[in-house]
């Protein structure tokens, strides 16, 4: 996240907002708005600790499943990907070597899964990205693919579609669209969706608006869902009819930021007050599931998290109060949730920790 978050000297301080104004984030008339009242059914849960993966994670920053497998992206460890087989309950090891090479990684920050055999790594020093088949990584420690990132973006998403032979990506910097497609034959870009906007209604740069813009994703091919991370707003794209249905919750609390003009240069950013909303998304056949711990810039361990669940139409199913913070998640075939729970930088490595939530249904 230390990627767009840029120091600054002007605090804007926006005002809470009416419907009005709400619709603003993107243009359109109206959203519709949940409360935690509007979903019917509340679970509290209690969370077992993954004693395999204990003390191995030294700087984790992303945690997919893939199939049996869980994924996990460490920007600190001698490897960059930790990997545990929950069937087997075994750590399987750390992959993909810190280098320069062609199977290598510098210094990734983006994991994303592409399916439940696929995943892809973002090389932020060296512009590109690989990606990866589970069952080849474990064997050969090879890549099926690699590309180069646009030098002037820094993307946090990807997911390949070997269909078309495409990449959907979505950046901090890119100009248009939240969501891109490239062809990777002939290199054509496509744009889905409009980026955020300022709710005040006073900036409609491309810097404010990718600020407010910035997601987790998730994606299953026919839909992608989107958590915003300084917006109050969980979002479906649905691919194949290229629509977007949008919902407000749970407070419906304006985003804060600083921005810095200079030398006609709008730098913008997060400070020690700014308010971070969805921590990550992901979804099962069924649903989508958005992890949520609302919390200042200043003190990112506070508070417990929740999970909000949603059918592919975002009516609200029911929340899974967790009983500490988790950072990032994914979710076994609607069974099991499992939590990353992540210090800051400099803690011991004991204290990053895997959980694993039984849902009751």
């Amino acid at each position: 996240m230390n990627t767009f978050l840029v120091k600054t000297t002007v605090l804007v301080i926006i005002v809470l907002y009416s419907t009005t104004i709400q619709a603003q984030y993107m243009g359109r008339a109206t959203y519709k708005q949940l409360t935690n009242d509007d979903f019917k059914e509340v679970v509290s849960l209690q969370s077992d600790t993954l004693d395999v993966i204990s003390g191995k994670l030294i700087r984790p920053v992303k945690m997919n499943l893939l199939g049996h497998y869980l994924v996990i992206s460490d920007i600190s460890a001698q490897k960059n990907i930790h990997i545990v087989d929950i069937k087997e309950n075994k750590y399987l090891g750390g992959f993909i070597d810190i280098g320069s090479g062609p199977d290598e990684l510098s210094s990734q920050w983006g994991l994303s899964k592409s399916s439940d055999s696929t995943f892809i790594v973002s090389d932020t020093y060296y512009k590109k990205f690989l990606g990866f088949n589970i069952n080849e990584l474990l064997t050969t420690g090879k890549s099926f693919i690699r590309g180069e990132i646009d030098k002037e973006d820094i993307p946090y998403f990807f997911d390949y579609n070997e269909d078309k032979n495409s990449l959907l990506y979505a950046g901090h910097l890119t100009n248009e669209f939240r969501l891109h497609e490239k062809d990777l034959d002939s290199g054509t870009i496509s744009g889905y969706g409009e980026l955020l906007k300022d709710p005040t209604g006073k900036s409609d740069e491309i810097k404010v608006r990718n600020f407010l813009s910035v997601a987790n994703i998730s994606s299953n091919r026919s839909y992608f869902a989107f958590a915003y991370i300084f917006a109050p707003m969980v979002e479906v794209f649905d691919y194949q009819k290229k629509e977007t249905k949008t919902v407000l919750l749970p407070d419906n609390k304006e985003p804060t930021y600083y921005a810095r003009e200079e030398e006609e240069v709008l730098s913008v950013g997060a400070g020690r007050d700014a308010t971070l909303e969805f921590d990550d998304i992901t979804m099962s056949e069924n649903y989508i599931y958005a992890l949520y711990t609302r919390r200042k810039m200043k003190n990112l361990n506070s508070g417990k998290s929740r999970v909000y669940v949603f059918d592919y139409k975002l009516n609200p199913i029911k929340i899974y109060n967790l009983d500490r913070y988790i950072q990032f998640f994914d979710v076994d075939n609607d069974n099991v949730i499992y939590g990353l729970h992540t210090e800051r930088l400099g803690s011991e490595s004991d204290k990053q920790k895997v959980f694993i939530y039984n849902l009751k249904h």
